[in-house]
């Protein structure tokens, strides 16, 4: 009898054991979509540039169609030459690739300054500063939280992965 309440007991210490592995795990897992980023940014940067409900509400619609139009400009970068992000390809590909790079950060540089002008129409330059450093700060503390969770860029094969943690450890 002591037999199987001990085995019993063992059996029912398993499955809890594994269960909460199994919780542990998916509490790990990071579901965060763009738009709970967001979210998370906006906050952060409403409340580091001490910004209104009416400045918030006129600055982000501005400033998240200038990230898109940012993202695209880089897509565009590959699309336009047909290779896919982190592929290997030819020099002459290279040379075009880094043209079309440079081409597209100046691109960039002139929207996000013709954007800081639409900002100043209804914010002070102090709180243009404000959301500037409050973006940069946000930006280098997703990085860190990245590299201390153990983010794995899936584009990555495996070889790119240890460099990139080992780079991220020193």
């Amino acid at each position: 009898m002591k037999k199987v309440i001990t085995i019993l007991f063992l059996l029912l210490t398993f499955v809890t054991v594994i269960k909460a592995q199994k919780q542990a795990l998916q509490e790990n897992k990071s579901d965060i979509t763009i738009e709970d980023l967001k979210e998370v940014q906006k906050s952060y940067i409403t409340k580091k540039a001490g910004l209104t409900e009416e400045e918030a509400a006129l600055f982000f619609p501005l400033y998240f169609e200038l990230q898109k139009k940012i993202k695209d400009i880089n897509k565009d970068i590959y699309d336009k030459l047909g290779i896919k992000y982190g592929e290997e390809c030819s020099e002459e590909k290279s040379l075009l690739l880094v043209h079309e790079y440079a081409d597209a950060k100046i691109k960039i540089v002139q929207l996000e300054t013709e954007y800081i002008y639409m900002y100043l129409n209804f914010l002070t330059a102090k709180k243009v500063r404000m959301i500037k450093n409050a973006e940069d700060k946000f930006k280098r503390n997703l990085i860190r939280n990245m590299c201390k969770k153990g983010y794995k860029n899936k584009r990555s094969d495996t070889e790119e992965k240890s460099d990139t943690t080992d780079y991220a450890k020193q």
